[in-house]
């Protein structure tokens, strides 16, 4: 290395020593003013306190701050936990892209939701959306494991840490939950919930766990049958015949929907076996929307028995080629026999009984 190299870099590891340095000294100068800051917070809320840790118990919630000043090599944070007895257990609502969602909500674009599917459905009501929208991911919270949970990249000043343990503290029990309640507001919410792709999941959140002859179920499905969405009506329809289908009138109906209906039902197909139902999927899979298209092909590769092979080799090209191919594949891993083979059998494995699907998983856009 050149002198004039070497240098270069003594200079550049001089001026990040000082950066470390002066940092170090802006946290020290701070620090105590900090701590005055927290224990004033301590006080007001009637929590302990030690250092830049607070612990303890405010209207029915349990309350924690942990403050981390940082080092030259982890930045500074602080970390909120808020929980409460009524908030669930087994739920995560968070802006984390990196898992699937188990439900489609349309007014919470991003959010992503996960655990038991019929629980987060009935715990995503209406009257619920709003402060998870707006207070919850608005206010830079996230749910998990009974507690409202936040991570802030810096130390908060005590005003700012105060107003944000009070906002949780007062946003806890509106979410409270009570999970002996799921079938009762799951049917509540099939009726009532402005969102259609809502209604149209209770209604067969419900039906799965219940069962498609129980008579809350054929009730409910009696009262959404003129629901004036065309997607809700239609799987009403179905749930309503001897054996649930998709057959017949069904069909003509299947072939009407819009691009938003087409693409929530191929997801209730996804998870739901109904007579009919590779018939519906290819009929969705040559609309004309790509990706209407697409989602149908997959779901078949997904629940498709040998019959909807032979279509699937037929009908599709272009960019879906490789789609419905790896749809045929999926199909005959899962039955038998050599991928690409046409091994067709008569009939259908369907015996027009509800079950669930082989994959869980969340609603399309």
């Amino acid at each position: 290395m050149s002198d004039t190299l070497k240098a270069i870099e003594g200079i550049v590891k001089l001026f990040v020593g000082l950066a470390h340095l002066f940092a170090w000294i802006g946290r020290t100068l701070a620090a105590p003013g900090l701590r005055r800051g927290w224990s004033r917070v301590a006080e007001a809320l009637g929590l302990s306190a030690s250092d830049l840790s607070l612990k303890g118990t405010v209207d029915g919630c349990a309350v924690s701050a942990e403050g981390f000043q940082g080092t030259s090599k982890f930045g500074a944070s602080t970390t909120l936990s808020v929980g409460h007895p009524a908030l669930p257990q087994g739920l995560k609502v968070a802006l984390d892209a990196r898992e699937p969602s188990a439900v489609y909500v349309p007014d919470l674009e991003g959010v992503t939701v996960t655990g038991d599917r019929a629980t987060a459905l009935a715990f995503l009501t209406a009257a619920r959306r709003r402060p998870i929208r707006d207070r919850l991911i608005g206010g830079g919270w996230s749910l998990d494991a009974g507690a409202l949970r936040m991570v802030r990249t810096q130390v908060l000043s005590g005003p700012a840490l105060e107003t944000t343990l009070r906002g949780g503290i007062a946003l806890a029990p509106e979410l409270a939950f009570d999970p002996s309640t799921v079938n009762a507001t799951l049917a509540a919410s099939a009726e009532d919930d402005p969102e259609p792709a809502l209604r149209e999941q209770n209604l067969e959140a419900l039906m799965q766990r219940l069962g498609h002859q129980d008579p809350a179920v054929v009730d409910l499905a009696r009262g959404l049958c003129g629901d004036p969405d065309d997607a809700v009506a239609l799987l009403s329809a179905a749930i309503l015949d001897d054996r649930p289908s998709l057959t017949g009138r069904g069909m003509e109906r299947v072939e009407v929907l819009d691009t938003r209906g087409a693409l929530r039902l191929a997801a209730v197909l996804s998870r739901t076996a109904l007579d009919g139902r590779d018939a519906a999927l290819l009929v969705l899979a040559e609309r004309s929307e790509e990706d209407v298209r697409r989602f149908a092909i997959e779901v078949l590769g997904q629940v498709g028995d040998r019959t909807a092979v032979m279509p699937l080799l037929e009908r599709f090209d272009g960019a879906l080629r490789p789609v419905a191919d790896a749809a045929v594949a999926a199909i005959q891993a899962r039955e038998g026999g050599e991928a690409g083979a046409l091994s067709i059998v008569e009939g259908g494995a369907m015996t027009g009984g509800l079950t669930l699907a082989p994959r869980e998983g969340g609603d399309a856009p």
